[in-house]
């Protein structure tokens, strides 16, 4: 009787570590990741579901996460590097294009910006460039009240957004702004 509850056990377990880790990438997605050398990494807490963004006028993206349970949305716009466009180079210039582009216009808005630290860029996301913007995003690109967009660049790469997606700040958020880096390092 131990035996079979152990084997039960064993068997139920690696279904749940598996089910947990694997996550079905849309293939065009996947195909930018493999031409970046980057890799998504969705948090294995809070239930989090993957799916496909709905087309909306400001800014459409490759892919998302959502949890009802933590009450956060990630979105993730990835952007290969491209040497016919100059902006490729000048990553801080399209960021902050971004940044003005999906901040709301309205009178109570706000936007607030910091580079990304030594130990966080190099450590924790493989980038030779990254900033956060905190944001009031436009009602268009999402029904959250603010906006935690985080701007990574490795040169022959390009450059991600993860728009961290919210109605409550919360130390939770912040433990999930680590779901996208850079495979290896150029240092």
């Amino acid at each position: 009787m131990k035996r079979i509850l152990f084997i039960c056990l064993l068997i139920s377990t690696n279904w749940v570590a598996s089910a947990q880790y694997t996550w079905k990438l849309p293939n065009e997605l996947s195909a930018v990741l493999q031409f970046m050398d980057a890799e998504v990494m969705p948090p294995i807490d809070g239930g989090y579901r993957g799916f496909r963004p709905p087309d909306n006028l400001t800014q459409n993206c490759h892919w998302a996460i959502r949890s009802r349970k933590d009450g956060l949305e990630i979105r993730y716009l990835l952007s290969p590097a491209q040497e016919e466009q100059p902006i490729s180079n000048h990553p801080e210039l399209a960021a902050h294009r971004l940044a003005m582009h999906i901040c709301s216009n309205e009178e109570n808005s706000i936007m607030t910006t910091r580079e990304l630290t030594d130990n966080e860029r190099e450590v924790l996301y493989n980038a030779d460039w990254g900033k956060v913007y905190i944001l009031s995003p436009k009602v268009d690109f999402s029904p959250y009240t603010y906006c935690k967009m985080v701007v990574l660049y490795r040169e022959n790469s390009g450059l991600a957004y993860i728009f961290n997606l919210f109605d409550e700040p919360s130390q939770n958020i912040d433990n999930k702004l680590y779901t996208f880096r850079f495979k290896n390092a150029n240092y």
